[in-house]
């Protein structure tokens, strides 16, 4: 017991720095674990997001369907018009007279 007395006292120094080497490492060790822990929620939270950006990604292919959908729709409307219009414009005056009679009835 005496010699470990002893040898402390002539080697405080380089106790005092083995353990804070110690403290450092249990420390840094904590830290590292704490990290690895947000790390993976972070992962949770990146995988999430993924998800939702797919399905948006869907939603958005889809809308853009509607939309050439609409469009055609659209286009055949408008030439449908066009042709009602050709007609009554190739129209003699009587025929459009009992054209908008039969048309619009009282």
């Amino acid at each position: 017991m005496y010699l470990i007395l002893n040898s402390l006292r002539n080697q405080w120094l380089g106790f005092v720095l083995i353990f804070f080497m110690v403290l450092f490492w249990v420390s840094s060790d904590n830290e590292m674990n704490r990290l690895k822990a947000k790390e993976k929620e972070l992962q949770l939270v990146i995988k999430d997001l993924e998800e939702k950006d797919h399905a948006s990604a869907l939603l958005i292919d889809s809308l853009s369907k509607v939309d050439t959908v609409l469009l055609t729709k659209i286009k055949l409307i408008k030439e449908k018009e066009y042709e009602t219009i050709r007609i009554i414009d190739s129209m003699h005056i009587s025929q459009l007279q009992q054209y908008f009679t039969d048309r619009y009835e009282r």
